[in-house]
């Protein structure tokens, strides 16, 4: 795997940390490629890498956090807890937005997006952007991904526990786990270890990656990590240590209508073995995270390069771990379009 990966390295392929472990022991732990062009700094296991949409995962705990202390229900009408709610949003259900099953479009998708998100944005003015718009389903009847809905349940987790989105997810998911690597990111917050996101050409680093605010991306999509704190979280899961097993199972229970989806992570099966995994995107970064169950093993990809073939990496690397063979061309990994990505891959989403 460690001779595959430095392959696409050295070749200007990749660029990132990788993460593979399997029955608590540690195969791969290490960076391949620059965190820095420009300071000619390398990536290590440690560099700081934006998430995208696995922040999604830990939203969704949060969410949990929640009703495990008696302070909602995730069947209730998430209008139940807005101030503000579009009639539209009555039959909503906190379940539907974590499923993407709500029908509440995604504001990413809009066609003036790309040019609002150079400014910051509140979590109310930014639900305020897409409360507006029709669904585009009744809730519960169809499945379409929607970092909208993930956008909703930040404010949620706001309004119910007092605190900032990421004042609660530091307080009740990250300090308890020591993952020191992780938090909001913010273009003004000085962070040692950050990996630059870069756009490449012909194979070499071309241009930094087109500047985002991270208010845009919110509690959908605005987390930073490194792989170490990633395994951290997965022992966290496997463990049970944040939540009750009772609602830890529903974050891996695909939905009813919901394309695999559970909560923050989709369930499927790679070569016939059960896999709970996501994958993520914000400019200039990828990232993917897998638990294979039956193998008792995780894999963690973070890139700061958006040229990668994600999908290709995953197939092999999961060819590699989990029947030591990259025959994998002919098995079609399912795939959930998603409208923030810009990957055609068989990867699972």
């Amino acid at each position: 795997m460690d001779g595959y990966i430095q392959g696409l390295a050295d070749s200007g392929l990749f660029q990132g940390s990788v993460l593979v472990a399997q029955n608590g022991a540690t195969l791969i732990d290490k960076g391949y490629g620059l965190a820095s062009a420009e300071f000619n700094v390398a990536n290590t296991s440690s560099t700081k890498f934006r998430l995208g949409s696995l922040t999604k995962q830990f939203t969704a705990m949060a969410i949990l956090q929640l009703q495990d202390r008696g302070l909602l229900n995730v069947t209730d009408p998430v209008c139940q807890y807005l101030p503000v709610c579009p009639n539209a949003w009555s039959a909503i259900t906190i379940h539907q937005l974590l499923t993407h099953t709500s029908g509440i479009p995604d504001y990413v998708g809009f066609s003036d997006a790309q040019a609002r998100s150079f400014s910051p944005v509140s979590p109310d003015d930014l639900i305020a952007y897409f409360s507006v718009k029709p669904l585009d389903f009744i809730p519960g009847t169809q499945f379409e991904y929607s970092n909208s809905g993930y956008v909703v349940l930040g404010r949620v987790v706001e309004l119910l526990s007092g605190m900032s989105w990421d004042s609660f997810i530091q307080a009740n998911i990250f300090t308890p786990l020591q993952m020191n690597a992780t938090g909001y990111d913010s273009f003004t917050k000085v962070l040692q270890g950050r990996a630059g996101g870069y756009l490449l050409k012909n194979g070499k680093i071309d241009s930094v990656a087109p500047y985002l605010d991270m208010s845009w991306a919110y509690s959908a999509g605005g987390l930073y990590s490194s792989v170490d704190d990633m395994y951290l979280w997965t022992q966290a899961l496997d463990n049970g240590t944040l939540v009750s097993p009772q609602l830890l199972n529903l974050m891996f229970t695909p939905a009813p209508n919901a394309n695999g989806y559970g909560y923050g992570w989709v369930i499927t099966h790679f070569f016939g073995q059960r896999v709970a995994a996501h994958d993520g995107e914000v400019n200039g970064f990828l990232s993917f995270i897998a638990r294979f169950v039956d193998a008792n093993a995780v894999l963690i990809i973070l890139s700061n390069q958006e040229s990668v073939d994600l999908g290709d990496m995953i197939g092999t690397l999961s060819a590699l771990l989990l029947s030591g063979s990259k025959n994998y061309q002919s098995l079609a990994l399912p795939v959930i379009p998603r409208p923030d990505s810009k990957l055609v891959t068989q990867a699972a989403r």
